[in-house]
């Protein structure tokens, strides 16, 4: 039986036992109004505001990490900086209409949505197990 390790954040009872995380490109941070600006000045206020605004829960740890990755706003393999970051789950952020569904159920207290994501899920799984298994991947 494969484990979904999407649902590892999840306890027992279905509650998210650990908040949303998330990432940004410094290419997607790029079209970000004076992030330029900061990143040259090395205006670290201003640097923090950016990613505050953007969702960054800033009163957790954030890394910046070089690595090839996907920005949110391309579809292409990008080889450079990224922040990693907690998301943002107050009331505010939520309804500002770009919070990821992982900060709404995160933030909420509605058990049968996590119980209907986690169907979802082992739905879609099943499906892809199948799918694999009745096709020819062997090599050559």
């Amino acid at each position: 039986m494969n484990k979904n390790v999407a649902w590892d954040i999840f306890d027992e009872q279905l509650n998210i036992i650990e908040p949303p995380q998330q990432y940004l490109s410094f290419r997607d941070l790029e079209k970000v109004v004076g992030f330029r600006s900061a990143l040259m000045t090395q205006d670290i206020k201003e640097f923090e505001r950016i990613l505050s605004e953007n969702g960054a829960d800033l009163s957790k740890p954030y890394n910046v990490v070089k690595c090839v990755h996907r920005p949110r706003t391309e579809n292409t393999e990008y080889n450079g900086f990224m922040v990693q970051f907690t998301e943002k789950t107050s009331r505010e952020w939520l309804n500002t209409g770009a919070a990821s569904l992982e900060a709404w159920v995160y933030s909420g207290n509605d058990s049968s949505m996590w119980q209907e994501l986690r169907g979802m899920s082992r739905e879609r799984n099943k499906s892809v197990e199948r799918d694999y298994d009745s096709k020819n991947y062997s090599k050559g």
